[in-house]
């Protein structure tokens, strides 16, 4: 039977200790007493025979080894240290996540805010997944703060703050904004799409977390855009 004591005992004796399975070790060293067979590597429960035993650890984590990374248990060594390897360059400690490549890594890392901040509306200060989504907030007039603004007021203030024509154009045409990046220029029809395409740094001008810094500078505030 299952010793549901919630007490470490010795299995010769019977006797259960309360401070601990130090406390029943050091019992069983000094009279030459033995724990009782088929017990738990992590609790004080035993069974009458291993598959038990072993079914038990496997349903509430407490095989011996454990990985200091996420906490889950493993029946061997190797199996624990083969799975603490895989969280050295794809885990997310903030949302105890692993994941089977790099890029889906980055992609969540993105997204989670674990390692740097999500962005959130300089009106409102809701918080969103990535700095576009904050400006195709602000341009299509969802902002409950700022509902006056939309895709031409927000055009109309960039060009007060980018007369050098750093991510905007003068001009009349669908597309008004275009990459600072020189490399590339790529065209825009939306300041969300400039943000968006800085963003995933497929044209590697800016790392993601930077253009998140300086979106406030470029929707709200008196500094000139530059890069």
């Amino acid at each position: 039977m299952p010793n549901w004591s919630g007490k470490f005992e010795c299995g010769t004796c019977r006797k259960a200790f309360a401070a601990g399975y130090q406390a029943r070790d050091d019992h069983c060293l000094s009279t030459g007493h033995e724990p009782p067979r088929n017990e738990c590597e992590r609790c004080p429960l035993y069974f009458v025979n291993k598959y038990w035993v072993n079914r038990h650890m496997a349903h509430a984590n407490h095989w011996g080894y454990e990985c200091q990374t996420c906490h889950q248990t493993f029946k061997t060594l190797g199996q624990c240290n083969y799975h603490e390897r895989q969280h050295s360059d794809a885990y997310c400690g903030g949302c105890s996540q692993s994941f089977g490549s790099s890029h889906d890594f980055e992609q969540h890392l993105r997204s989670c805010g674990a390692i740097h901040p999500l962005p959130s509306c300089v009106f409102c200060n809701e918080e969103m997944s990535s700095a576009g989504s904050v400006c195709s907030h602000i341009e299509s007039g969802s902002c409950r703060a700022a509902p006056h603004l939309n895709r031409d007021e927000v055009y109309r203030f960039v060009r007060l703050k980018d007369p050098d024509g750093v991510i905007s154009k003068n001009m009349h045409q669908s597309k008004i904004y275009h990459c600072p990046n020189r490399k590339c220029r790529r065209p825009f029809r939306d300041l969300a799409d400039v943000v968006n395409h800085l963003e995933s740094e497929k044209c590697g001008f800016i790392k993601y977390h930077e253009i998140r810094k300086k979106l406030p500078d470029i929707v709200r505030g008196n500094k000139w855009i530059s890069f």
